[in-house]
């Protein structure tokens, strides 16, 4: 499962963490602990606003695609248990958001991710982690308030993180042996 963790300042964006999460074991029940464990870890270490997660699709494989629910599922608990919010974006979106073009391949969307952050290589999953980052970032404006800062402010006392807005997200979690 690729992650990736971006923080927008103004109209900034900047990578704070991204990576592959690798399970090392073939048990379901297994894995999905795996994932609820290390999601929680990353959401307790950089305190992000919002979970970005791919909207679910029509997959040709009925296993596959009970899989992927079951493991959407579990980040969806772990943002909620970590009192964060959600959003969701069909992979039609984020590749519209990242290249205008709705039909990208997976190498543009890394090149777009990779211009538009400045990061060297990336894996693929961490890249479409990434895009789905940027794709909320995108369609979510800043929030604005009468009194310049104050909100930041509210939210940096509340939740005790920077004054930044980040975005976390999950993807990309299918069944590799199916």
């Amino acid at each position: 499962m690729g992650y990736g963790i971006i923080e927008q300042i103004g109209n900034r964006l900047q990578v704070c963490d991204q990576g592959v999460l690798r399970p090392r074991t073939d048990l379901l029940e297994r894995r999905l602990v795996f994932v609820f464990d290390e999601l929680t870890i990353l959401l307790e270490r950089h305190c992000p606003d919002v979970v970005a997660i791919e909207d679910i699709f029509v997959h040709a494989n009925p296993r596959s695609a009970l899989i992927l629910g079951t493991a959407r599922g579990v980040i969806m608990l772990a943002a909620a248990k970590s009192g964060v919010a959600i959003s969701t974006y069909n992979p039609r979106q984020m590749k519209l958001a990242l290249t205008g073009s709705g039909n990208a391949s997976k190498q543009q969307i890394k090149k777009m991710i990779t211009l538009l952050l400045g990061i060297g290589c990336v894996s693929e999953d961490a890249a479409d982690a990434l895009g789905l980052a940027i794709c909320h970032a995108h369609h979510q404006p800043l929030h604005r308030s009468p009194l310049p800062g104050s909100l930041e402010l509210l939210a940096d006392v509340r939740r005790r993180r920077s004054p930044a807005r980040r975005i976390i997200l999950g993807k990309d979690y299918r069944d590799r042996t199916a």
